[in-house]
């Protein structure tokens, strides 16, 4: 059963909420994120960065049930010495998530669910949601103020193009009548018959039904360039799935404070 419209929107929980803070130098720093499922549905996630090459995430991937909390490692590698690398106002995390798919059970790889291809069908058509939190550095931008945030429901690009095309549809003008048998003759006593016309009138668009992913929206949708017949969605910043924090460091992880 596909869960509420909204719920996932609204009771999927994240601490710390929107932002996390690290130094701006080279050590390898690590924030704990917590993602809390207050849903009646078991839920996958997974998470990206705008710069892997910086940022790891630990686990990827997971899988939760119910009421469940799932600590997350945040790790910020620390930039490379040279200076090549530099703080950006538009790093950050995401977190991707949806309703967990039937055949994901408790003590499966959560991966699965978002590599196999039936999973991803049915995952995308039951919706995805995503939840950003910035990255901020002390000393840069640390004392710029959270704008709070919801998550945003993220539609797929063939399921996108699909509901565009059934509203363009339901859009489409009507077709003129079929003339009357009793159709007004011209006026000049010929008995030829004017086919009587009429200028057809644009059906209008009617609001999303319930089940419908744009009615489930709690936040912007992030969409969307329309190109001819080709709908693709375009993000404002590159991301990239997460990767995994498996380095095996000489010197322990420093934990960056909230």
């Amino acid at each position: 059963m596909a869960p509420e419209i909204n719920e996932l929107a609204t009771k999927v929980k994240f601490d710390p909420r929107e932002s996390c803070t690290f130094n701006p130098n080279h050590e390898k720093q690590m924030v704990e994120l917590v993602i809390k499922n207050e849903s009646s549905q078991p839920i996958i996630t997974k998470l990206k960065s705008t710069r892997p090459k910086h940022y790891k995430m630990k686990p990827v991937f997971a899988l939760l049930k119910p009421g469940e909390k799932k600590p997350v490692k945040l790790v910020f590698k620390g930039f490379p010495k040279n200076g090549s690398s530099k703080p950006s106002a538009k790093d950050r995390f995401s977190i991707v998530y949806s309703a967990a798919p039937n055949a994901i059970k408790d003590g499966d790889d959560p991966r699965a669910a978002w590599t196999d291809e039936q999973n991803k069908k049915l995952i995308s058509a039951q919706g995805i949601y995503k939840k950003g939190i910035r990255i901020k550095y002390f000393g840069v931008n640390d004392k710029e103020p959270d704008v709070p945030t919801g998550s945003e429901l993220v539609i797929d690009k063939n399921q996108l193009a699909k509901l565009l095309k059934e509203k363009a549809n339901n859009n489409r003008p009507l077709p003129p009548p079929t003339p009357p048998p009793n159709a007004t003759t011209n006026n000049s006593g010929s008995g030829r018959r004017i086919p009587s016309r009429s200028t057809p009138s644009a059906i209008p668009l009617e609001p999303p039904k319930a089940g419908d992913p744009l009615s489930q929206a709690n936040g912007p949708i992030i969409f969307l360039v329309y190109n001819r017949q080709e709908v693709e969605i375009e993000d404002d910043d590159e991301e990239e799935d997460g990767e995994e924090d498996d380095e095996k460091e000489k010197t322990p992880t420093k934990k960056t404070e909230k």
